[in-house]
């Protein structure tokens, strides 16, 4: 193996091997530092982006876990006398404060046995400064949309905050509630009767299976019904997401490439339903006492007729392909009627006066009559600057006369033709 000075590598190379030699060897402790800061303060962020990989709708959490966060992270160079209760009162003007900055020896780097130089805190200092007014203006403090969300949270009630932000949340997705349900009052009552309840079952980890219970839904339908839907339109790009593309890849192949959009949607629909029973297709759709419970007639209904409306499906992809083969047809005939005419038609005049216009044929051999009579000029050129006799050799002159013959034969049939 050659040694790693010996290698003779572009220019980006040898300035990354540079900086990795200076970063191991004359600058170690600063990279330990650098280090042991990284490792410190993403564990911070480590719980919020934690929620997003859950499989249960977490969206009453996440505008709690996004103030714990930011709370944290200005812990780390604030003092805690500057930091507002209320961190939506907190602004850029205040964290750029220098009086409101911890000393060097209390900002948050981890715990080491190096000392850290003076320099390397201030660095620190000014990427806590930086970072923190970012995530102000980037993380949705304010948003009242998520803090609607955390009142739908069954551990917080018996709070007036609850029931207006509840009030809002209404509000919000009224689009989902019918002209009835969209009362005066009939909202208001069923948000303050579910604040004063206590009778109401404890909470699970599953918020949306502990609203779906019957002791919970047959009382509030309404409110249930729109938190459910707020449950639904947060999705969390986690795992249950993830795997729908690798259920995707399951059903659609090089067989079923052809599969309608009904089809599949029908697909996933029971395949999701079937993983969130934890049940079986048999243990799903079994009756569970046959003599009591009667048959499904939809259900039988499309098993019945589930062959005769593929065949409908099929006939009608076929007419439309026909359709699609008969217009692209029109439109190519009067391309293929030019193309023609174009190539029947006669070539540009290039014949001296007198002289038939010639065809496509025969100004092509004039085409090629010309190239030769050039590469005749250039080989007598050339041997009469190398003072050789300008007579060709045997070979060499007896092809070219059998070429120019050729050609003059060709081109005189041609304009005789023509």
């Amino acid at each position: 193996m050659r040694l790693l000075s010996q290698k003779k590598g572009t220019k980006e190379g040898r300035q990354r091997k540079e900086s990795i030699i200076k970063a191991l060897f004359f600058t170690s402790e600063d990279t330990r530092l650098q280090l042991q800061v990284f490792s410190a303060v993403l564990i911070i962020f480590k719980e919020y982006v934690c929620l997003f990989q859950t499989k249960a709708p977490m969206a009453h959490k996440l505008h709690d876990m996004q103030m714990e966060c930011v709370r944290k992270f200005v812990c780390c160079l604030m003092k805690p006398e500057h930091i507002p209760t209320n961190l939506q009162k907190l602004t850029i003007d205040s964290i750029k404060d220098t009086s409101s900055h911890l000393p060097h020896k209390h900002v948050y780097i981890g715990y080491s046995k190096i000392k850290a130089p003076s320099k390397f805190m201030d660095k620190v200092l000014q990427g806590y400064v930086s970072a923190a007014q970012i995530m102000l203006k980037e993380v949705p403090t304010h948003n009242s949309t998520l803090v609607a969300f955390s009142a739908m949270d069954p551990d917080l009630t018996n709070h007036s905050v609850v029931m207006s932000n509840l009030e809002i949340l209404g509000k919000k997705l009224d689009h989902l509630l019918t002209a009835e349900e969209k009362g005066p009052y009939i909202y208001k009552d069923e948000v303050s009767a579910y604040i004063n309840d206590k009778t109401l079952p404890p909470a699970n980890d599953r918020v949306d299976k502990w609203r779906a219970q019957e002791s919970v839904s047959s009382k509030y339908p309404i409110l249930i019904k729109v938190t459910l839907a707020a449950f639904s339109f947060t999705v969390f790009h986690g795992p249950l997401v993830e795997s729908a593309f690798s259920e995707m890849s399951r059903i659609i192949n090089k067989q079923t490439n052809r599969m309608s959009l009904q089809m599949l949607n029908a697909y996933q629909t029971i395949k999701y339903e079937l993983k969130a029973s934890n049940l079986s297709a048999l243990e799903f759709f079994r009756r569970k006492n046959p003599k009591t419970h009667s048959i499904n007639p939809l259900l039988c209904r499309n098993m019945r007729t589930a062959f005769t409306s593929y065949e409908k499906e099929r006939l009608l992809h076929q007419k439309a392909k026909e359709l699609r083969q008969e217009v692209i047809k029109k439109v190519e005939k009067p391309k293929k009627l030019k193309e023609k005419e174009n190539v029947c038609s006669p070539a540009p005049k290039t014949c001296k006066k007198g002289q038939p216009t010639p065809t496509r044929a025969s100004a092509k051999l004039l085409e090629q009559k010309e190239a030769h009579n050039r590469e005749l000029a250039k080989v007598r050129q050339a041997r009469r600057r190398a003072k050789i006799n300008s007579n060709p050799e045997p070979l060499a002159l007896q092809s070219f006369v059998q070429k120019t013959l050729i050609l003059r034969s060709g081109v005189e049939y041609c304009s005789r033709a023509g």
